[in-house]
């Protein structure tokens, strides 16, 4: 999981690969009853795509990490 200040979400990979967020709290624990898919997001306008590629990346670290572990 990462969390994102620049979205004030986390986001990680479902067990369906699909990446996933949920807001993120003050306290950094993560509003998992508001979890949405990226890929339905509707507005994108003023989404940061290197900040989002960025996050995909570390994801797609921590899952290799996890596999060969």
């Amino acid at each position: 999981m990462i969390q994102s200040e620049y979205f004030g979400r986390t986001f990680w990979f479902g067990k369906d690969n699909q990446l996933k967020s949920a807001p993120t709290f003050v306290d950094n624990s993560v509003d998992y009853d508001c979890f949405d898919y990226v890929c339905d997001w509707d507005d994108w306008e003023g989404v940061n795509y290197n900040e989002l590629f960025d996050i995909i990346a570390q994801l797609v670290t921590q899952k290799e990490a996890r596999l060969h572990a």
